[in-house]
């Protein structure tokens, strides 16, 4: 009984007119905030840095930490900001963009010895991929290399699951992953544990955009925490793709330049 009472709360909140409408949550953000990252990329060293400045500037503040909040979660209050792998499209929201993300197909040394690895992108489908789930927002199973492209969805030997569960079973030889972020498996790229493998090809690349209620998009404190954490994924370092693109020797010439920011197809290319 108590947890079909909890279900029935549960049920009752978010059929609420409120909740439908993001109306439902008031809270005094100078006292307590929550930001919501995504499991598929280590934001550990952005939370360190944002919680120590949010200390020096806003030391009333409470600030919290969770994962994949999706839009109802934002709306709910679960989360007060959210970083999102797609344009949110609920009308209660306010996001603002914040690049693109792209990922290329990775193996593990035990894979390899395991299994060996596919030598032309034809020779893919006789693998096992692993990809993330098709709620994910950002879902899409399209490898390209320029003007070619496959479709992966027709495949037999296709795993979805979350970041962690794809991350390691890649880890542990079971299969290739084509959507997870390299900043989410670093210490494993940097030790050759895991690599890239048919150069040239990545996931088309899709869009990153932080995001908050409507209704405090005015608010300073969260208007500087989008713009930190915005900053934070745009700019070249070792938690964003072009730095693997760069070390990892991936060629960028067939990257769409639409998808760049200005002067960083020099910065690929040197």
């Amino acid at each position: 009984m108590p947890y079909v009472q909890r279900l029935l709360c549960n049920w009752k909140f978010i059929s609420s007119p409120e909740f439908i409408k993001g109306t439902g949550v008031r809270k005094n953000l100078e006292y307590s905030l929550t930001v919501s990252f995504p499991v598929n990329s280590d934001g550990t060293k952005f939370i360190n840095s944002l919680t120590h400045i949010c200390r020096t500037k806003y030391p009333n503040l409470q600030l919290q930490f969770t994962s994949d909040c999706g839009e109802t979660g934002l709306l709910s209050g679960a989360a007060d900001i959210a970083w999102f792998g797609y344009r949110p499209k609920h009308e209660e929201l306010f996001w603002v963009p914040s690049g693109y993300q792209f990922t290329f197909p990775m193996a593990s040394k035990k894979y390899k010895k395991r299994f060996g690895i596919p030598k032309n992108i034809e020779e893919l489908k006789n693998h096992t991929i692993l990809m993330r789930q098709m709620s994910n927002g950002s879902y899409y199973p399209i490898l390209e290399n320029g003007q070619h492209s496959i479709d992966l969805s027709s495949y037999s030997q296709v795993f979805l699951g979350d970041a962690s569960v794809c991350k390691r079973m890649l880890i542990q030889g079971e299969g290739i992953a084509i959507d997870i972020g390299a900043s989410f498996v670093d210490e494993e790229l940097e030790s050759e544990e895991v690599f890239p493998i048919l150069t040239g090809w990545h996931r088309p690349p899709w869009p990153i955009s932080i995001a908050c209620r409507k209704e405090n998009k005015n608010e300073r404190i969260v208007q500087d925490i989008i713009e930190m954490i915005r900053d934070w994924y745009t700019r070249p370092g070792r938690d964003h793709w072009i730095y693997w693109y760069k070390r990892l020797l991936i060629p960028s010439e067939n990257l769409p330049g639409i998808y760049l920011p200005f002067g960083w197809r020099k910065e690929l290319n040197q």
